[in-house]
């Protein structure tokens, strides 16, 4: 199995911080509901809708590769949804219809 390296992503999130970042509030911090606790409080993206080592593979299923493909597969495929979706958002802000293929012009810059 291979052995992880201190750079390594830990806290596997399961949603995407990018689209956490998208309801931060003046403080960055989004609102959160405990529903096992009953409470609300405000917290950081970071520490809400992930676990550790959430998407690591067991040496079962990693054989000798790596145990975090899975992770690293979905931080390449979550990079360019985030850039897709600022385009989206972009777009929909000038008031053009969101398309699957943009025809609306970008503005260089």
């Amino acid at each position: 199995m291979t052995p992880l390296s201190r750079s390594d992503p830990k806290l596997h999130h399961y949603v995407p911080r990018f689209y956490l970042n998208g309801s931060l509030n003046e403080e960055q911090h989004l609102w959160v509901y405990n529903k096992a606790h009953d409470k609300i409080f405000q917290t950081a993206p970071k520490n809400i809708a992930a676990e550790t080592q959430f998407y690591r593979l067991p040496p079962s299923i990693a054989g000798h590769g790596d145990p975090l493909r899975l992770e690293k597969a979905l931080a390449g495929l979550e990079a360019r949804a985030s850039l897709r979706m600022k385009r989206l958002i972009t777009e929909v802000r000038r008031g053009c219809r969101p398309m699957i293929r943009s025809r609306c012009p970008m503005k260089s810059g």
